[in-house]
C-alpha cells in the first residue's frame, strides 16, 4: 500500500466474504467499462454493448420487473413464430419466421398477426390500366386482411383508362 492508500495486486485477489466500497461512483473497472453504484441504483457503464452470458458465452436469461429501452430487437421465438403456432406467455412479441418482418403477438397461447386498424387498396382499372393501382400494404394484393371489412367507398373515373374503386379495410 502506498502513502495515498492504493494497493497493487499481482494477478489474483480472492475475498472470502464481502467487499464494500464506501464512496459512491465507479467501484470496479475492466478496460473502459465501469461497475457503478450508489445507495439506490446500479449501472454498468460501457463504451459498447453490455451482455449477460453464461460461462460458455451463450446468452443468459435476464429477469427484471421493468425494462426501459430505446430499441427492442425481436427474434422468431427460435423459429416457432408463425401464425397459429403455440406460444407463451400471452403478450409476447416475435417476428414471423419467414424473413418478412411481420410482427406477431402471442394471444391466448397462439401467435397472431395484430389486426390493422385501417388499410386500403386501389385495383387495376376496368380497362386494364395499372398506373394508378395500389396494393394493400398488409396483404400485398388487392384484398383486405382477414378479420377486416372491405369498404368499397369510392368509384374513381380515370377517363379513357376506365373505372376503379378505392377500398378501405376496417377492423370489425
Amino acid at each position: 500500500m502506498n502513502n495515498q492508500g492504493y494497493v497493487s495486486i499481482g494477478d489474483r485477489l480472492e475475498v472470502q466474504n464481502s467487499v464494500r466500497v464506501m464512496q459512491n461512483g465507479c467501484a470496479f473497472n475492466v478496460g473502459n467499462a465501469c461497475f457503478y453504484g450508489d445507495n439506490d441504483n446500479l449501472a454498468i457503464r460501457a463504451p459498447g454493448a453490455a451482455y449477460v452470458q453464461h460461462a460458455d458465452g451463450s446468452a443468459a436469461d435476464l429477469g427484471a420487473g421493468n425494462v426501459s429501452a430505446t430499441t427492442v430487437r425481436l427474434g422468431t421465438d427460435n423459429g416457432n413464430a408463425w401464425p397459429g403456432n403455440g406460444c407463451s406467455p400471452n403478450g409476447a412479441l416475435a417476428t414471423k419466421n419467414d424473413n418478412s418482418g411481420l410482427l406477431l403477438v402471442c394471444q391466448s397461447g397462439v401467435w397472431r398477426a395484430p389486426q390493422a386498424q385501417i388499410s386500403g387498396y386501389v385495383p387495376t382499372t376496368t380497362n386494364g390500366f395499372a398506373g394508378y393501382n395500389r396494393t394493400n400494404s398488409i396483404t400485398g394484393g388487392y384484398s383486405c386482411p382477414a378479420g377486416t371489412e372491405d369498404l368499397g367507398i369510392e368509384t374513381i373515373w380515370y377517363g379513357n383508362y376506365g373505372y376503379s374503386t378505392l377500398h378501405l379495410c376496417s377492423a370489425q
